[in-house]
């Protein structure tokens, strides 16, 4: 879970640079940020939960959630630096 943290304050750190214009980039950062947790927590349930959850989840659906965050925190992370190179 904290390379996850890491992960996502790593892309939150990048996205001032990405967002033009400064004016309302802390407005569009919380909405880009909305959107991927949403993003990732619709991708992940899908992919990780195919039962009905109970209580708590099975070590094997927490491995799943974790993975698939973390692959989905990468891939975030890559597409926002291939876009600051791209400007």
């Amino acid at each position: 879970m904290a390379t996850i943290t890491a992960r996502l304050n790593e892309l939150i750190a990048s996205l001032p640079m990405i967002i033009a214009p400064p004016t309302d980039h802390q407005e569009k950062q919380k909405a880009m940020i909305s959107e991927m947790v949403g993003k990732l927590t619709n991708v992940c349930w899908d992919k990780c939960i195919t039962s009905n959850p109970g209580s708590k989840f099975s070590s094997g659906e927490t491995t799943c959630l974790t993975n698939c965050a973390q692959r989905y925190m990468d891939m975030s992370i890559i597409i926002m630096k291939r876009f600051q190179s791209m400007q």
